[in-house]
């Protein structure tokens, strides 16, 4: 059992000479506090010792916005964050991070207008940003192209139309800005027209590599059912251009909204 007198100053370890007879090291002999002035312990439950941390500059590489947009959320508690010191150092767990990552800022705070128009910009450009990078313009354009030419897609290409359009589906994947929120609006349901149209309307060709990539062509195809099936698939061939032609319109009116909007 350790019983060297130490200071009580609190979080002070030092061991007292025996000289002194007080209860108080040199540094805080002098020193008088109460409970209220006295500094307080680091508690775990505000940062436990297992859990990642991230400072403002991570959040402002992670979710791209400025480094005055992340303090602003964090002091309004969109971002829910401990803070240090009397300086404006904050600490975000990983959890909070990934629950913000999900649900972006409350609607709440959209509705009462609290976000600036910076940051509203910032904020719509994100979204962007992270959708194409799901289908990009270029990848949008050559699949309409091998659907509409070649009446034939991949597995590879579904997942990739499914992926964009689920990515909209998440709470904290929306636009701020109404035209936008309308053109993402008309895109979700047009691509998703499309996905249920090829769904109904095409038929595997074959696997390919390890991962089993499927092939699938327009059903009633000439070369895999003959020539007597050519009016059935004509018909369906037609049906297609017209539901490619649309999507073809409503990516370019979103695009164009994008640009008119974000400069992007």
């Amino acid at each position: 059992m350790d019983d060297k007198r130490r200071c009580k100053y609190p979080g002070c370890s030092t061991v007292l000479r025996s000289g002194n007879k007080g209860d108080y090291c040199s540094a805080h002999e002098d020193q008088e506090y109460t409970t209220e002035t006295a500094p307080k312990p680091k508690l775990k439950d505000d940062i436990p010792a297992k859990e990642k941390m991230y400072t403002v500059q991570d959040l402002v590489k992670i979710l791209k916005y400025s480094d005055r947009t992340v303090r602003n959320m964090l002091k309004r508690g969109e971002i829910a964050g401990v803070r240090i010191g009397t300086r404006s150092k904050w600490l975000v767990s990983r959890i909070e991070l990934a629950r913000f990552k999900k649900e972006g800022p409350g609607k709440e705070q959209i509705s009462r207008g609290v976000l600036s128009a910076d940051e509203t910009k910032e904020h719509d450009i994100r979204i962007f940003q992270k959708g194409d990078s799901i289908m990009s313009e270029v990848q949008v354009k050559e699949l309409l192209w091998r659907l509409k030419h070649e009446q034939r897609y991949s597995a590879t290409d579904f997942s990739m139309i499914l992926d964009f359009v689920e990515f909209f589906h998440f709470r904290g994947n929306y636009y701020i800005n109404q035209e936008l929120r309308n053109a993402r609006d008309k895109l979700w349901d047009g691509y998703e027209e499309l996905m249920l149209f090829i769904q109904l309307n095409f038929e595997i060709l074959k696997r390919r590599g390890w991962f089993h990539d499927e092939i699938r062509i327009l059903g009633y195809h000439p070369d895999v059912h003959g020539i007597e099936k050519i009016r059935e698939w004509e018909e369906r061939e037609k049906n297609l251009k017209q539901v490619i032609e649309s999507a073809e319109v409503i990516y370019n009116e979103y695009r164009d909204t994008v640009k008119t909007v974000l400069g992007i």
